[in-house]
């Protein structure tokens, strides 16, 4: 999906980074990093419907600015960066906690 999105985009503007994620809860979402904000907005105006694995592309723009965009303008902050890994690190733990407690659950149903 990254590639597809990657060629796709790049056919209108300078693209940086594609962000797709594989976990359940973002499937078939994925955000497009490109270098101007005009190109984006055409690429957006652009793409809006087009069928992408026999699906119509939704495309907006996002809530907040990346990593990359924020070093561009200056206004990158490190202190946001790391919360943002230490909060994804504590969540991926506490699945990861939340599996092993499933898993312990079953072993003692099956043990009755």
């Amino acid at each position: 999906m990254k590639n597809a999105l990657f060629q796709l985009f790049s056919n209108h503007g300078d693209v940086h980074e594609v962000h797709a994620k594989a976990n359940i809860r973002m499937r078939g979402q994925a955000h497009v990093v490109m270098r101007d904000e005009d190109a984006a907005l055409a690429t957006i105006k652009a793409l809006r419907g087009y069928f992408l694995f026999e699906k119509p592309m939704r495309c907006n723009f996002s809530r907040n600015a990346s990593d990359f965009t924020t070093k561009l303008e200056g206004t990158f902050d490190e202190s946001v960066k790391n919360k943002r890994e230490k909060r994804q690190t504590e969540e991926k733990r506490l699945r990861d906690v939340k599996a092993k407690r499933k898993l312990i659950d079953r072993l003692i149903r099956l043990r009755k």
